[in-house]
């Protein structure tokens, strides 16, 4: 163009003919598509930005044909084949989650397990809704899926680990560093302290279950110590509600 742009073309060329059929020329007809090549890179943009966001987040899509019964998934679920393979446990809730969402054509929400070839399963998070025809039947399900596997272990470990600390006879307890506002306390910490088991652990700081002295050493030494090295061991004390101290090492 003028301006310096570029426009694409289509371009279709016949010959053309005089009496004695002989050519004459050729007749060429050119159409602009110059917007619909733009469409298209657009839509080619889009789809991977779509790809690279899936791909961050684990995630993938899946499409279920009702009347063919064939699933189709994006290469993200390929790992865990987790559209056709559910766990023989999970197949109530599932079937009646996908049934509900045909019925009512409102979209679901599931969490479910899939099995592997080894056996083991994993968690999968998916999503999805009914696609109708032109005369309101169903005609396909579509959706996304996440493996979850990830965060129920990890799920599993934290409740493990909290239960391991609530059963420690040891005091164990979480703060927060600004201001030393408590966010849990464990029960032999509770017990320790004379705290009951009911009390709102958040209205307690630091500073008020600890001797004076205790709390200037923490600020000048211990305090300093674990931040740089990560741990930091001495003779300290508690203080109990009723104002006892009871010796305790770090």
């Amino acid at each position: 163009t003028k301006s310096g742009g570029v426009l694409w073309m289509t371009v279709a060329g016949s010959p053309m003919y005089d009496a004695a059929h002989n050519v004459t020329g050729v007749l060429v007809m050119c159409t602009d598509i110059t917007e619909r090549r733009q469409a298209q890179a657009e839509l080619d943009r889009e789809r991977e930005r779509l790809k690279l966001a899936l791909d961050a987040a684990n995630m993938g899509t899946w499409e279920w044909d009702i009347a063919t019964g064939e699933v189709t998934w994006s290469h993200q679920l390929d790992p865990v084949s987790g559209v056709g393979v559910v766990h023989p446990d999970d197949l109530g809730f599932v079937g009646a989650a996908v049934k509900e969402s045909l019925e009512t054509n409102v979209p679901f929400q599931i969490e479910y397990r899939t099995v592997q070839p080894d056996g083991s399963f994993r968690w999968i998070l998916s999503v999805g809704r009914a696609i109708r025809d032109a005369q309101g039947q169903p005609a396909s399900l579509m959706g996304i899926a996440i493996d979850t596997t990830s965060r129920r272990q990890a799920e599993v470990h934290a409740r493990r680990l909290a239960d391991i600390i609530e059963a420690t006879p040891d005091f164990v307890a979480i703060g927060r560093l600004s201001d030393g506002q408590l966010s849990y306390l464990n029960g032999a910490g509770r017990r320790m302290l004379g705290i009951p088991e009911d009390a709102d652990i958040s209205s307690f700081r630091h500073s008020e279950l600890c001797p004076a002295w205790v709390n200037q050493r923490t600020a000048i030494e211990w305090l300093p110590r674990a931040l740089r090295e990560g741990t930091a061991s001495g003779e300290a004390a508690l203080r109990a509600l009723d104002g006892r101290e009871i010796p305790v090492s770090l």
